[in-house]
């Protein structure tokens, strides 16, 4: 049964009249006509109006049909507003991965996110485990945010600069250094380190060396855990030493010392990224607002 044949029953059945119900469907009156003529013959020749000179009314089998069809309108009108919502990213449900940002940085965005597009639900998620750019292939992740040396590793994936921190020494609230306001990053050379695990986040473990080797040191790894929260728990109880972006670190646990490294010249940003080939069409209203944001 034809839609659109159905939508001219409507009309007709509530102007009762079939030239005024044409002018309203911006059709011709025998076009119409047609179209219920046709509509008649797919329901078994059933009649849906009686018609004379004067007037046109409803036959008990209109009245049901104008029923019947005014409920598959509107259901009909309801889905294709609700597919076409989501194929515009108005609708549906976007995963953002805050494991590597700071908690003060993203309430305000998803705040603001949500105002505008109240009809996305927005789901913070936390993956450590593995490599975030699997995550964000798999679409498991549809954002998530890492620093920029990790970001620039990954050609098959967008990213943009979104804030900078900066890559501090962690130490023990009763460590010897801990006092000092700044170090060189050569102070820790005889230090048992604590570092993300290679496997993981190789790009992370090889920037620390990195740091280390132009400081004239290779860093004593005593230890490599797969997430953050267990970095900064060994640190906590003694067992070493840590090199992490300062906002990041801090916004979990705020009981160890971050001192600033004197020597560290390098610009340490955090990325906002995404897979360009995400089917998520709310991933690019996302990075719209966050372009917005900074």
């Amino acid at each position: 049964m034809d839609i659109n044949k159905l939508r001219s029953f409507i009309k007709v059945a509530e102007y009762l009249n079939f030239t005024k119900a044409a002018e309203q469907l911006y059709i011709g009156q025998p076009a119409l006509s047609r179209q219920i003529a046709d509509l008649e013959k797919e329901l078994g020749g059933v009649k849906l109006f009686f018609r004379s000179n004067r007037s046109v009314r409803l036959s008990p089998a209109g009245k049901v049909l104008l029923k019947e069809s005014m409920e598959l309108i509107s259901r009909t009108d309801m889905i294709i507003e609700k597919v076409k919502r989501v194929s515009n990213g108005i609708n549906g449900t976007l995963l953002v991965n805050e494991s590597l940002l700071g908690k003060d940085f993203l309430p305000p965005i998803v705040k603001r996110f949500r105002a505008r597009y109240p009809a996305v639900d927005v789901q913070i998620i936390n993956h450590f485990s593995y490599p975030m750019s699997e995550a964000l292939l798999r679409e498991e992740t549809d954002i998530c945010f890492m620093p920029s040396f990790e970001a620039e590793k990954y050609h098959f994936l967008n990213h943009q600069k979104f804030y900078h921190d900066t890559l501090c020494m962690v130490l023990n609230e009763d460590h010897p250094l801990a006092s000092k306001p700044d170090l060189m990053l050569a102070d820790l050379a005889f230090e048992p380190f604590i570092i993300f695990s290679r496997k993981d986040f190789p790009n992370a473990y090889d920037h620390i060396f990195k740091c280390c080797m132009n400081a004239g040191f290779v860093p004593n790894v005593i230890s490599s855990p797969s997430n953050l929260e267990t970095i900064l728990f060994q640190v906590e109880s003694g067992m070493g030493v840590s090199l992490l972006l300062r906002n990041l670190a801090c916004s979990i646990n705020n009981r160890l010392k971050y001192i600033f490294i004197s020597d560290h010249q390098e610009d340490d940003q955090i990325d906002i990224v995404w897979n360009p080939e995400s089917s998520n069409p709310a991933v690019p209203l996302f990075v719209e607002m966050i372009q917005e944001y900074i």
